[in-house]
């Protein structure tokens, strides 16, 4: 027996009616159609990837700020201490022979190294102007 054609699984008697997605073929238009829609949304995408390589390269240098900044703000915690401008003198121990960088915030000497000869002529000459005693 020969299958029935199309015209003739139509006049069958219905048992069930539903909605697939099948395969259709395009007209000429619906082709020209598609064609310049594939086109333009792949130069979109093309443009969005572009984009988003932008944006990832913009957020990955933010996220090295972020971390450089967390990282000060852990060492400061650590070490309960953190860098920050600190005036210091520079004062002539004239009985060591020294000059003696110290901080003017708490008094502590923080390197010491020997005294020029002009250095000494110049502390010795102000110890003059000025004396302690």
């Amino acid at each position: 027996m020969k299958a029935p054609t199309p015209i003739q699984l139509m006049n069958l008697p219905t048992l069930d009616r539903r909605v697939e997605l099948l395969s259709v073929d395009l007209t000429p238009d619906e082709w020209a159609n598609r064609a310049t829609a594939a086109a333009l949304l792949s130069h979109e995408a093309r443009q969005l990837e572009a984009l988003l390589k932008e944006h990832a390269r913009d957020a990955k240098a933010e996220i090295r700020l972020v971390l450089a900044e967390a990282a000060k703000a852990s060492a400061a915690v650590r070490e309960r201490a953190e860098p920050r401008p600190v005036e210091v003198l520079v004062v002539a121990d004239l009985e060591r022979g020294e000059a003696v960088e110290v901080r003017s915030d708490t008094g502590a000497a923080i390197a010491r190294r020997a005294l020029t000869e002009a250095e000494g002529a110049r502390a010795r000459q102000r110890a003059l102007d000025f004396p302690l005693g």
